[in-house]
């Protein structure tokens, strides 16, 4: 659901987009690359907070808003470290 939504968005390939050494001068491609990172999340902690939710008899959005909270800086702190990995991975 992420990279299409990131495809959807004119997100390209690292590999198509010379390394990723100009991936961020493009604005369409950083706004991609959000909106991936925001779908991702989204369908994540809606899946794992309804497993939770479930398996607990719990309300499933405070299961969700539960562990959004918990994780969110981290998260957040996070994601620079996945676009500096796919970089290092295409070169």
């Amino acid at each position: 659901m992420a990279i299409a939504v990131y495809r959807e968005l004119g997100g390209v390939s690292f590999l198509e987009s010379h390394g990723g050494a100009s991936f961020f001068q493009s604005f369409e491609l950083s706004i991609a690359f959000a909106a991936m990172f925001v779908a991702f999340m989204v369908a994540n902690k809606t899946m794992v907070g309804a497993v939770i939710a479930i398996s607990s008899n719990q309300p499933l959005l405070g299961s969700v808003w539960k562990s959004l909270r918990a994780t969110l800086i981290y998260d957040v702190l996070a994601l620079p470290l996945v676009f500096l990995f796919a970089v290092a991975y295409v070169r």
